[in-house]
């Protein structure tokens, strides 16, 4: 039997997790799928637990790789999967049971290029669950101008920059990889899914559930060079979009990087990160471009303080975050 959906499942080091991931997939409406699990160095049970899967769901393919890299494994992933249309899930995360029916069902019938669900923030076992809204096509740039508009973002916006929310067709992997050796490696690829779609379609319906507290998870770790590369990752969505001559798009992405960039200098400092003045001289250097941006108007005013009195920034805003 042939499959339609290719769900791939990059494994490290969550076993706790596990059996609740790969039974929400399995358990699916929507029966013609294949589960791929990159099991990728782990060391708590996970590999073996994978194979057990296996053993006795035909879905199940199970690959184990010698090195732990979330972007090697979903590539791994992406080059035995065999269905048309591909999705991906982490391993600590789980999937309401007509998730992937609906997005394909959405897909197929509004005849688009790119479908995203929306989710349910999950801390300490209670779930922020999504608020239900209709759900909406638009064109492919339309939903890149509101994945990149940072004004007016909130945690249930959509797009979402994470893969994990999306269902793809396998066409746009035939080009595309996931960067090895960089972290928020989404971004750029986000970017690309979404100008390269004719349409796009949002599934606003709480259909992933998103775990936010696993403590060996990259986003819950303490702020490091690491998290520069996120910086790195915007740079990259402003030249693809140059490149594509969007002036508008091109704004929009870098009103988002100057305002990471702000935000990022305050937690270098508290974390004594010397990186701090680095991106401090780059505020500094490049402030007729940000002065020119319309930035939400707290960043405005933050970037002029960098520019003209670092230490007076970081003093404020050491003394406004203590007093939240």
């Amino acid at each position: 039997m042939d499959c339609l959906v290719s769900v791939i499942v990059p494994v490290h080091n969550t076993v706790e997790y596990l059996p609740r991931c790969i039974d929400s997939i399995r358990n699916q409406s929507l029966k013609d799928i294949e589960i791929i699990l990159v099991e990728n160095q782990s060391n708590d049970g996970s590999a073996a637990l994978c194979d057990e899967y296996m053993s006795f769901d035909s879905r199940v393919k199970v690959l184990h790789l010698p090195v732990a890299n979330a972007s090697i494994a979903r590539n791994a992933g992406l080059d035995i999967a065999s269905a048309p249309y591909v999705g991906f899930v982490d391993s600590d995360d789980w999937i309401e049971p007509t998730m992937y029916e609906e997005m394909l069902s959405f897909m197929e019938k509004e005849q688009l290029d790119l479908v995203e669900c929306g989710i349910n923030l999950v801390t300490n076992n209670i779930s922020n669950k999504y608020i239900e809204k209709p759900s909406i096509v638009l064109s492919g740039k339309d939903a890149l101008i509101r994945h990149l508009d940072s004004k007016n973002r909130t945690v249930q916006s959509l797009p979402r920059t994470a893969v994990w929310s999306k269902l793809f067709k396998k066409e746009f992997w035939k080009t595309n990889r996931f960067p090895v050796g960089e972290i928020h490696e989404d971004y750029l690829l986000t970017c690309k899914a979404l100008y390269e779609a004719k349409s796009v379609g949002l599934l606003r319906r709480g259909l992933l559930n998103h775990l936010t507290d696993n403590p060996n998870s990259i986003v819950n770790t303490k702020f490091n060079s690491k998290d520069l590369y996120k910086g790195k990752q915007l740079e990259y969505r402003i030249t693809y979009l140059k490149e594509k001559k969007e002036p508008t798009l091109t704004n929009l992405a870098m009103i988002s990087y100057y305002g990471y960039i702000v935000s990022a200098i305050w937690r270098c400092d508290q974390n004594g990160m010397p990186e701090r003045d680095k991106l401090i001289a780059k505020i500094k250097e490049d402030k007729k471009i940000i002065f020119s941006l319309n930035l939400p108007f707290k960043r405005k005013i933050d970037a002029r303080l960098i520019c003209y009195y670092p230490k007076l920034y970081l003093i404020l805003r050491n003394f406004f975050n203590k007093i939240k």
